[in-house]
């Protein structure tokens, strides 16, 4: 059974209501459910720490210290720590730029890149502290 979208829309303003009225704990389970709701569809505007881990390539455990150091924006829902997919949006152009660098010019073996950035280093000396 698929929930109509004034059914959820519904249920968000049920739980602001129980908000205003000082009910945090049933707006939560208000929460949880509409949550469930939306996975159960696959419409969840949220990805899981793993989900967002995979997608950069880094650890789940980096995922949540940046959420936690406020670098990446995350919700807590039923106990688990949510990244909104809208933050994923905002790289979407960037990604496409990427690709087509890769596509015009493969990124360079570790040797070329070590060798790039050996020659930038030619000549750099540290700059004067005293001064």
């Amino acid at each position: 059974m698929s929930m109509s979208p004034e059914i959820l829309d519904r249920g968000r303003d049920l739980a602001r209501e129980l908000r205003t009225e000082g009910r945090k704990a049933d707006a939560q389970v208000v929460d949880a459910l509409l949550k469930a709701a939306e996975v159960a569809e696959g419409k969840t505007p949220y990805l899981t720490t793993g989900q967002v881990a995979r997608r950069l390539g880094v650890s789940r455990q980096t995922v949540v210290n940046w959420v936690s150091q406020g670098i990446l924006p995350g919700v807590r829902l039923g106990g688990r720590t949510m990244i909104p997919v809208a933050v994923f949006e905002r790289f979407a152009r960037l990604e496409g730029i990427l690709d087509e660098m890769d596509a015009e010019r493969a990124p360079g073996e570790p040797e070329e890149v070590a060798e790039v950035v050996h020659r930038g280093r030619e000549g750099w000396t540290w700059p004067d502290r005293d001064n």
